[in-house]
């Protein structure tokens, strides 16, 4: 357990130094935009990670170095081909991508049924990885929304690896990628200084993508659908209005929660901040998801709450009362009622 700690810490130093440094250059440099630095902290401490670490005896699956490069590879490849392609075509690139970076998957493994057909059950996967990764682009229309998802999703794997749910490679890889977007956080938390360009929130959520489905094949998918569901919420919802009759826009980005309250009024730095009390509660979800005797059950609270959050987030002009004023009014009404019985009782005498 110390020798797991003290690697992770290393692996952030390393990382976030490295990361925040690039950032720090591109800021003096009058960047408006950021991607390289975040990608080349990555392209050099994954493939890294997996040369360094020798063990490999918690893994259900395998993990090489050629498979890291590969995604990695991959992942620029994204970066390089969607910047200036229209949305469809680009979509099919990441599915070309998702669809190679799949092949280095154990093919022992079902990731959504046993019952199903093997080249469905891949089909599903590849399908899901492109749309996660295609979809995190719509993140990035208030400032720290980008970021917040991808510590909670990195930090949540790697928090599984620290209680042995998961790998320790695969917890010092999120790790990584955890201090990436530490570094890359005060760069664009409200008032952003940097902003993601649409490629590289691709490829980042490319990379992420493929860190939750080794864990998942790890057998860690409902802390996965916990730490990432305020995200999965989000689009699937904002998809739904998206293509609803009565809904005029037919942007993703501009039907989302976040993005709604922040046209109604609501300022950017109370979203970010209402946002990350509830990644924190499904961390904690996620985590306690990994000893849960029913899989469905946390990603069960974890939706509820996320709907819970929306219709708060919605009607944020209201006043939520405290416990005193709850616990008054609770009085006052018993007061109110007792009094009422009285009156009655002598009206009849």
């Amino acid at each position: 357990m110390e020798k797991i700690l003290i690697i992770n810490i290393a692996v952030f130093c390393a990382c976030f130094l490295f990361c925040f440094s690039g950032l720090k250059f591109l800021l003096l440099r009058r960047k408006k935009q950021a991607f390289f630095p975040l990608w080349l902290s990555l392209g050099i401490a994954l493939p890294l990670l997996s040369v360094i670490i020798p063990s490999r005896a918690d893994f259900i699956g395998t993990l090489s170095f050629y498979e890291t490069s590969a995604v990695v590879i991959l992942s620029g490849i994204c970066f390089l081909l969607v910047a200036k392609l229209p949305a469809a075509l680009s979509f099919l690139i990441i599915l070309i991508c998702a669809e190679t970076g799949s092949l280095f998957l154990p093919a022992g493994i079902f990731f959504f049924s046993p019952e199903l057909p093997f080249w469905a059950d891949r089909g599903l996967l590849i399908l899901s990885w492109s749309l996660f990764a295609f979809c995190f682009q719509y993140l990035r229309v208030i400032d720290g929304i980008f970021g917040l998802q991808g510590l909670t999703s990195a930090i949540g794997i790697t928090l599984l690896s620290l209680i042995g749910a998961a790998p320790a490679l695969l917890g010092y890889m999120s790790m990584s990628l955890f201090a990436v977007f530490c570094a890359w956080q005060p760069f664009n938390a409200f008032p952003a200084k940097l902003h993601m360009p649409r490629a590289g929130s691709i490829s980042l959520g490319f990379l992420l993508a493929w860190l939750i489905v080794k864990s998942s094949a790890e057998g860690a998918a409902p802390c996965n659908l916990c730490f990432n569901m305020f995200y999965f919420y989000q689009i699937v919802f904002g998809l739904l209005k998206m293509f609803s009759l009565n809904r005029r826009n037919r942007s993703l980005a501009h039907n989302t929660d976040y993005y709604r309250v922040f046209v109604s009024g609501l300022s950017q730095q109370n979203i970010c901040r209402a946002v990350g009390k509830l990644m924190i509660l499904l961390l904690i979800f996620g985590c306690f998801a990994a000893y849960s005797p029913k899989f469905y059950a946390l990603p069960a609270l974890s939706l509820l709450t996320c709907f819970w959050f929306a219709n708060r987030l919605q009607n944020w002009r209201e006043n939520i009362p405290t416990f005193a004023e709850i616990n008054q009014d609770m009085v006052n009404t018993f007061k109110n009622n007792v009094n009422d019985i009285k009156n009655g009782l002598n009206r009849d005498n």
